[in-house]
């Protein structure tokens, strides 16, 4: 099976340390038919600090994937560990601390509590960590101008537009400055210039934070964001490819 790793080509050695770590993964749903195979043994390895892509046709296992790596979905075999914790091995509790302060998802279905204002939806990671009220919202505020919504904080979500509601939800898996973020097509919903200043936004978390960003997306207008892409087909990772990175991101900017 192919990995995603530092010696596939990414720009530092092989003394980065690891945020994701997969061998062997494999993952089934039941059906009246017999088990559905949506993971049949995945290795996969990103090195901390890179933007790395999972590509692939519809139904190949991609959001499978990073939802066992995320903690989300069990695994069926295998061995997945994030900055070497195994999350499905730890006693439920620290499973949710783990991924409250470790973790940021981005939904394709942004999942924003529409009885919360925008700027409330977005500080509810801070509040799950025990910030302050008052400084979780200011620090919501603060990311929301990041997103381009500045001034919309007060609004509910009903009165936000697809493509601002998934903004809204971007904001929400970085203010808690993650480790790690998985986002499921991030961009689906946002016009050329939008999605381009929110994977720029991205990028900056994984420079400045020393975050790293694990994507599934069908857009091949953010592709060239990524450190390196992994290409999923029928459960399995065929091919792991060293991207553009910084240098394709600021060429990608350019030509907005």
């Amino acid at each position: 099976m192919a990995a995603l790793t530092a010696s596939s080509g990414a720009a530092s050695s092989g003394a980065a340390a690891t945020a994701v770590m997969c061998r062997g993964v494999t993952k089934s749903f039941a059906s009246a038919a017999g088990p559905v195979w949506a993971l049949r043994g995945v290795d996969l390895e990103i090195p901390a600090g890179r933007v790395a892509m999972l590509v692939g046709p519809s139904g190949c296992g991609k959001t499978t994937l990073i939802s066992v790596v995320a903690g989300i979905l069990k695994r069926d075999a295998g061995t997945c560990h994030v900055f070497e914790a195994d999350i499905e091995a730890l006693p439920r509790r620290q499973q949710l601390d783990f991924r409250a302060s470790t973790i940021g998802f981005i939904f394709q279905q942004f999942h924003l509590l529409p009885t919360l204002t925008v700027a409330h939806n977005v500080a509810v990671p801070l509040l799950i960590n025990a910030v302050s009220r008052r400084h979780a919202i200011d620090r919501a505020h603060a990311m929301l101008e990041k997103v381009g919504l500045g001034g919309r904080g007060d609004d509910p979500p009903a009165q936000l537009s697809g493509g601002e509601q998934q903004r809204v939800a971007i904001a929400r898996a970085l203010v808690h400055a993650p480790k790690l973020i998985v986002c499921d097509e991030p961009t689906s919903a946002l016009d050329h210039d939008t999605g381009m200043r929110i994977m720029a936004l991205m990028r900056d978390v994984v420079v400045d934070e020393g975050a790293t960003l694990l994507i599934v997306t069908h857009d091949n207008r953010i592709f060239p964001f990524a450190d390196m892409m992994a290409h999923m087909d029928d459960g399995r990772i065929v091919d792991v490819r060293l991207n553009g990175g910084a240098a394709g991101a600021r060429e990608a900017l350019s030509g907005q």
